[in-house]
């Protein structure tokens, strides 16, 4: 369902306060590489693009988890979570949604202002 907003979206047939608004509430799977022994901390996996841009994948659906590959696991959080983390780690990470798929990504600084939006609201 999430991939029929994105390639609406894509096409300008959603408006992007609706789009986003749904964003904000949706839920993902986020792939995390195992505790390290060392620190016991999880790290997620990111990707970058050829410009050495760091992103962080999100799956909308089992079927996008399963283009991953490797030893990781996934957690599933909502797009808030997401947002929560980055801010927490003080990461400046791009989002990318179905990155092996019809993907739809956000820089950092885009990425920034959903964490202020989220911010200003009191939801992190």
């Amino acid at each position: 369902m999430f991939k029929k907003l994105i390639e609406n979206f894509k096409e300008n047939k959603e408006t992007p306060e609706n789009f986003y608004s749904i964003l904000m509430e949706e839920s993902f799977y986020v792939p995390f590489f195992s505790k390290d022994a060392k620190n016991n901390e999880e790290e997620v996996i990111t990707l970058s693009d050829d410009g050495k841009k760091i992103f962080f994948p999100l799956c909308s659906d089992i079927e996008e988890v399963l283009k991953f590959q490797g030893d990781f696991e996934m957690k599933y959080l909502t797009f808030i979570e997401v947002l929560k983390y980055i801010k927490n780690n003080k990461e400046n990470y791009g989002l990318v949604i179905n990155p092996f798929g019809s993907s739809l990504s956000f820089n950092e600084k885009f990425v920034q202002v959903f964490i202020n939006i989220v911010e200003g609201m009191g939801r992190i």
